[in-house]
C-alpha cells in the first residue's frame, strides 16, 4: 500500500481510499457537487457568515453542529468553488449499506421504498467524498446481528440475544419454524424488530464481550483513515456530536474529536462551525451558516476541557432567530396565563426587544429580527406556521390562542420534541454559552 492511503471499512466492504484519482471521477465529482448546491438553493435560503475562516493554508478538522441530514450538503454548498476543494466528510456508517433508502424513507409509499431499497449509493457518496464513521450506541439490531454472523457464526438466537428479545423474534416466527437461529432472524418478516436502535444492548453479556473487540478494530481503522487524510493535507469536517439532534440541545461530544485532534502528525486548524435553521415559517426555509475563527492551543489541553473549548464555540455561533424570540414568548405565555390571547403586535414587540438584547451580547441574529418592516413579515410568517401545525388558532380580532400547553413531544416520531420546545432548546443553549463566557472570564 502506498503512502497515504488506507483501508477502511464502508458499508458491506473494506476499502481501499488514498490512491490518485482519474480524470473521470473528478469530473464526476464537479457535476455531482454542482447538482447538490443548485438542489440546496433551491430549497433553502442559506445565509453564509465567516468563509474568509476558511483557507486552505494547512490541514483543517472543520467541527460543526448537527442539525439535520442536509448539514453536510449545506457545508458542501456553503464552501465549495469559493475557498477551495471539497472538504472529505465524516458519514454515518449504515448510508453506505445497500437497502438503506429503503429504511429512511419511511413516508414514501412501500412499493417505491422496495424499489430504492436496491440502489447502493455508496458510489455516489464517496465521489461526494463522505467516507463512513461507526456509532455503536445508534447501531441498529439488523447491522448487530450481521455482525455476529460475521465473528461468531451462525448459532442459535437465543444464545445471542437476551431472553425477552429472543421471545419477540419466536412470537413472529412461523408456526413449527423450530429454533431461530441468527441467519434466520435476518429474513424480511423481521424487520420492524431489527430497525431497533442500541442493538448491542439486546445481547447476552457473553456475545457483547465477543463483538466489542470487533467493533473497535472497525472504528480504529475509520479513524486511522482519516488520520490518514489529515495527514495528507485534506480538510475534514465532523460533527462531533455524531447524531442529529432531536430536541434542539447541544449533546455531549463523541471520543472521535479527541482522536483526531491528537493522532495526525501535522498541525491542525480546527474551525468551528454553526448551522441553525429558522424552518417554523412557510415557504423557503431560511438557513445560517455561520463559520468562527479558528481554535488554537487544543492539542496542549486534557479531552474534557478540549470538549469543552469546542463545544461553548459551536453554540456561540447559533444564529437567534424570530422562531426561537416568538416560541419563548409563547411559552412564557402559557406558563403565565393559559389560555390568553396573543396580538402579533406584542409578540412583535417581545422579538424586536430580544433581538436587540441578543445582538448587544454579541451574537449573531437573524437580520430580519432587527429590521421593523422585516420583523412583522417574519413574525406573521411564524404564526401561519403554528396555526397551519395546530400550536394556534386564529380568533376574531387577529388575536391567537394556544390550542393546549404544547407537549414535550410532538406526536410525530418518539424521539423528537414539539417544534416551540425545540426551538427553545436551541436559545437555551446559547444563553447557556453566554453564561459560560462569563463565569471564564
Amino acid at each position: 500500500m502506498g503512502p497515504g492511503t488506507a483501508e477502511y471499512w464502508q458499508g458491506e466492504r473494506t476499502v481501499r481510499a488514498g490512491a490518485r484519482e482519474g480524470p473521470v471521477r473528478r469530473s464526476l465529482r464537479r457535476v455531482l457537487t454542482v447538482a447538490f448546491d443548485v438542489s440546496v438553493r433551491a430549497s433553502h435560503e442559506v445565509e453564509v457568515r465567516g468563509l474568509e475562516h476558511y483557507t486552505r493554508a494547512r490541514p483543517t478538522l472543520i467541527v460543526a453542529t448537527h442539525r439535520r441530514d442536509t448539514d453536510g450538503p449545506l457545508l458542501c454548498s456553503a464552501l465549495i468553488g469559493r475557498r477551495g476543494p471539497l472538504p472529505h466528510f465524516v458519514a454515518r456508517e449504515d448510508l453506505f449499506r445497500r437497502g438503506f433508502l429503503r429504511e429512511y424513507l419511511t413516508g414514501w409509499p412501500r412499493p417505491l421504498r422496495e424499489l430504492l431499497g436496491v440502489i447502493d449509493v455508496a458510489p455516489v457518496l464517496e465521489l461526494l467524498h463522505a467516507h463512513p464513521m461507526r456509532r455503536i450506541p445508534e447501531r441498529t439490531l439488523w447491522e448487530t446481528l450481521e455482525d455476529v454472523l460475521g465473528v461468531c457464526g451462525d448459532l442459535p438466537l437465543g444464545e445471542v440475544l437476551r431472553p425477552r428479545w429472543s421471545a419477540e423474534f419466536q412470537r413472529l416466527a412461523p408456526r413449527r419454524s423450530g429454533e431461530l437461529r441468527v441467519r434466520d432472524a435476518l429474513g424480511r418478516r423481521y424487520r420492524p424488530l431489527l430497525r431497533m436502535r442500541y442493538g448491542l444492548s439486546k445481547l447476552t453479556r457473553e456475545r457483547f464481550r465477543a463483538i466489542k473487540e470487533h467493533e473497535r478494530r472497525v472504528i480504529e481503522a475509520q479513524l486511522d483513515h482519516f488520520v490518514a487524510l489529515l495527514d495528507r493535507g485534506e480538510s475534514v469536517q465532523l460533527e462531533p456530536e455524531g447524531t442529529v439532534s432531536t430536541d434542539g440541545g447541544f449533546h455531549r461530544l463523541r471520543n472521535g474529536l479527541y482522536a483526531l485532534l491528537t493522532r495526525p502528525r501535522r498541525a491542525l486548524r480546527v474551525l468551528p462551525v454553526g448551522i441553525t435553521y429558522d424552518f417554523m415559517c412557510t415557504g423557503c426555509q431560511r438557513v445560517f451558516v455561520n463559520v468562527g475563527p479558528e481554535l488554537v492551543g487544543l492539542e496542549e489541553l486534557p479531552r474534557r476541557e478540549v470538549n469543552a473549548r469546542v463545544a461553548r464555540a459551536i453554540r456561540a455561533l447559533t444564529t437567534v432567530t424570530v422562531s426561537q424570540l416568538a416560541s419563548r414568548y409563547l411559552l412564557q405565555s402559557v406558563r403565565g396565563a393559559a389560555g390568553r390571547g396573543i396580538s402579533a403586535e406584542a409578540m412583535e414587540a417581545f422579538v424586536e426587544c430580544q433581538a436587540a438584547r441578543w445582538k448587544g451580547a454579541g451574537l449573531h441574529v437573524d437580520p430580519r429580527a432587527l429590521d421593523p418592516r422585516e420583523r412583522g413579515r417574519r413574525v406573521r410568517g411564524y404564526l401561519r406556521y403554528c396555526v397551519r401545525h395546530g400550536a394556534l388558532a386564529r380568533r376574531r380580532g387577529g388575536v391567537y390562542v394556544l390550542r393546549s400547553d404544547p407537549p414535550a413531544r410532538s406526536g410525530l416520531a418518539p424521539d423528537v420534541v414539539h417544534p416551540l420546545h425545540y426551538v427553545e432548546n436551541e436559545l437555551s443553549g446559547v444563553a447557556r454559552c453566554t453564561a459560560d463566557a462569563a463565569a471564564g472570564a
